[in-house]
């Protein structure tokens, strides 16, 4: 995700806040409904964190079955949770630090991240398997864990479909957020117009919400400040 389209995203999410905070003005008026329903839906589509009207969170895009994702993420889990009892014990911050993981937060991960993690995890286990024994490792659990790393392997593809799979991905991303854009010019914008002696709290804070902000390119075009010189 681009500078510019991670402001326009910042944007989005914040519209849909002030559009609760001020949804009593709204929600009787069927335009707004519908319009602030549908940036909704683009953020969920840009954001794979996003909690959707629903309350629901949208699943990491990939070609890797949910059932596949959902047994390395608890296999690694479960792993990462040995590990983990096992550095408080022995004060072993390092270790302590690379078993910190939760089921959820595994499952989210995208698929490379979650491959390498659970790899790291399985290598880890593997070097401390006598000590994790002791902490209820059984005999299976990083058979099972191999297991599941080469069927998310499999599943993930050739470098070849996940190099097409990013562009088709990037390609909808635009879209999503031209979609936004067009919410705002053409359908909202027009529809705050109202608010601006109605309700001037809403209407404000919509227009700050609304604006995007691209904070990288400011940095980037803040000129240096140059040293005062010594005094003599």
């Amino acid at each position: 995700m681009s500078d510019y389209q991670q402001a326009q995203l910042r944007s989005f999410k914040a519209t849909m806040g002030v559009s609760v905070n001020h949804k009593a003005a709204w929600k009787n008026i069927p335009a707004m409904v519908k319009y602030f329903g549908q940036l909704g839906v683009v953020v969920s589509k840009v954001d794979p964190t996003a909690v959707t009207q629903q309350g629901g969170t949208s699943e990491p895009v990939s070609a890797v079955k949910k059932k596949t994702r959902e047994a390395l993420a608890l296999r690694a889990n479960d792993v990462a949770a040995l590990l983990h009892v096992l550095a408080d014990d022995t004060d072993n911050v390092a270790l302590l630090t690379e078993s910190d993981y939760s089921e959820r937060g595994l499952y989210r991960k995208g698929d490379g991240d979650l491959l390498g993690i659970a790899k790291r995890l399985h290598t880890l286990a593997t070097t401390h398997s006598a000590a994790l024994v002791g902490q209820g490792l059984e005999d299976d659990e990083l058979e099972n864990l191999s297991a599941s790393i080469e069927k998310f392997k499999d599943e993930m593809g050739t470098p070849q479909t996940a190099i097409a799979e990013g562009t088709a991905q990037n390609k909808a991303r635009k879209t999503h957020f031209r979609t936004g854009m067009t919410i705002y010019r053409n359908r909202l914008d027009k529809l705050m117009n109202r608010f601006k002696t109605r309700d001037k709290p809403f209407y404000d804070a919509y227009q700050s919400a609304r604006q995007i902000i691209n904070t990288a390119k400011r940095s980037a075009k803040t000129p240096l400040t140059p040293p005062t010189p010594p005094t003599l």
